[in-house]
């Protein structure tokens, strides 16, 4: 039988428990700007992805007359967009910090987490044309791969925002890693159900087009989100640090 467990490398007696995600602790991450700025823009993208994959069984088997079934199939081209280009910017983006660390330890000076958040503007942007593309290939009936490719590249820029995200906030507060990928996943579900609940509601009234054109809409305006963490991080940092050393 395989071990489905491997044995500790530590001994975790001789570290503290790491503290418990609580409702208290959301609320103080979430008053920090950066965390709030992050996940609620993490937030909106997910709820544009999301709402594709709600209106895949009205799409694909109303519209274009696939089956059940075959509907089940072409959600593997968002899935499998999401898995790739996660591994992909995780991987880009340690690589990139670790050529600046280089440079920085050769030059004396410090690499800032907002380092890691640059590359938001580019999965917003990715995102934003993926659900345009989603939204205005199948209202006007274009071939299903159109549609599909599109919800693809959504996939793809949701992906960036997500790994982005995680890899900043935990840079920002590494003490709270498990507390902010916890705070990000609440954020984003809530979203998810709201888009689940509106978006039939929204397609009925204006069309697949614009209701998906609005979803992007409000991913471009989270990189203005994005542009505010890049040129006042340093300030809230500080500012934070100042109000932590009045608390002790």
């Amino acid at each position: 039988m395989p071990r489905l467990q491997t044995k500790c490398v530590v001994d975790q007696q001789q570290f503290p428990r790491p503290p418990r995600p609580t409702v208290k602790t959301f609320i103080r991450l979430l008053r920090y700007p950066p965390h709030f700025i992050v996940s609620v823009n993490g937030a909106l993208s997910f709820a544009g992805l999301y709402a594709i994959y709600v209106t895949f069984p009205a799409v694909w088997e109303q519209d274009y007359g696939y089956s059940s079934s075959e509907v089940g199939y072409l959600y593997l081209v968002p899935g499998i967009s999401l898995l790739i280009a996660s591994v992909c910017t995780g991987r880009f983006s340690d690589y990139r910090r670790a050529k600046l660390l280089a440079a920085a330890r050769q030059s004396g000076k410090t690499v800032v987490p907002e380092q890691r958040i640059s590359l938001q503007i580019y999965g917003f942007i990715i995102t934003a044309a993926g659900k345009v593309m989603y939204g205005w290939f199948t209202r006007h009936h274009i071939h299903a791969s159109a549609g599909l490719v599109g919800s693809g590249i959504a996939a793809v820029g949701t992906a960036i925002v997500f790994v982005t995200s995680t890899s900043f906030q935990t840079e920002c507060d590494p003490s709270q890693a498990a507390s902010l990928v916890a705070l990000a996943g609440l954020v984003r579900n809530i979203a998810a159900a709201i888009a689940a609940v509106i978006v039939e509601k929204i397609v009925v009234q204006i069309g697949y087009g614009w209701c998906f054109t609005g979803l992007a809409v409000l991913d471009a305006l989270c990189v203005a989100g994005v542009l505010v963490i890049i040129w006042k991080g340093q300030f809230f940092r500080e500012r934070r640090q100042r109000s932590m050393e009045n608390r002790t």
